[in-house]
């Protein structure tokens, strides 16, 4: 669960924050709280999984579950989603976040990387025994468990002969379609707005310049060979031709 230390410049808003994305609880985890929220942003180039609990702790931070992963470990959710979905019967899966996150140091003030691959979080998939599909959502260092429940938009029912639908194809339709809208936002957000990360830009520019400099030294160093080699020869001397077997 994170805390947001310090203000970050804002990235430029796009569809992918349109409100009506987003999924939401039932209700609070806290008196006073409000319904918890989630919604896909990007980070750092990644999909990234984050809930709003809907409190802030003692200290005044709101308080969230921040799950990033890759873009392919992201379809992979998707299409779990869309499995369940689609089954016949109650089912679950797990779905494993694991990383090396950034994290609080007191001793040295900031925050630093874990050395070791650890849980950040889990997100579970399943449909239960009335049909319905959940996402059930935990992260590291919270106790807190949140459900989200997949459910027709309130304005737009869906019926069949004048009476409102089971709850499986209610639930089932509704999971299957935010998981296409998803797919598609993010997908267009990703091909246009993907920014190459700053480590692996200087790693590549330095790449670029000691290849630069070797080559010159190179270049150097043949042109100095090349001079040698045509250099003309020296004229004769004369001296070189004299017989040292004349008997006098």
């Amino acid at each position: 669960m994170s805390e947001q230390r310090q203000t970050k410049a804002r990235r430029e808003i796009s569809a992918i924050d349109d409100k009506k994305l987003r999924l939401y609880a039932r209700q609070p985890l806290r008196d006073g709280g409000w319904k918890p929220e989630l919604r896909v942003l990007p980070k750092e180039n990644n999909p990234c999984i984050e809930v709003s609990l809907g409190y802030k702790n003692d200290r005044g931070y709101l308080q969230k579950i921040e799950l990033p992963m890759a873009p392919v470990p992201f379809e992979t959710l998707l299409q779990l989603i869309e499995r369940v979905a689609k089954h016949s019967q109650a089912c679950s899966f797990e779905f494993g976040v694991r990383g090396r996150p950034w994290i609080w140091n007191r001793e040295q003030g900031k925050n630093i990387r874990s050395p070791e691959v650890m849980d950040i979080g889990k997100i579970e998939v399943g449909k239960r025994e009335d049909g319905s599909v959940y996402l059930l959502v935990g992260g590291r260092g919270s106790k807190d468990l949140v459900e989200f429940d997949f459910k027709a938009d309130e304005y737009h029912p869906i019926t069949q002969n004048g009476v409102p639908v089971a709850v499986g194809i209610d639930s089932s339709t509704a999971a299957c379609a935010w998981v296409k809208v998803i797919r598609d936002v993010y997908s267009a957000y990703f091909n246009h707005k993907w920014e190459e990360p700053a480590y692996e830009r200087e790693k590549r520019l330095e790449r670029a310049r000691n290849a630069q400099q070797g080559g010159q030294r190179q270049g150097n160093y043949n042109q100095g060979s090349n001079n040698s080699q045509s250099r003309p020869a020296p004229a004769p001397n004369p001296m070189d031709e004299f017989d040292d077997d004349i008997p006098f």
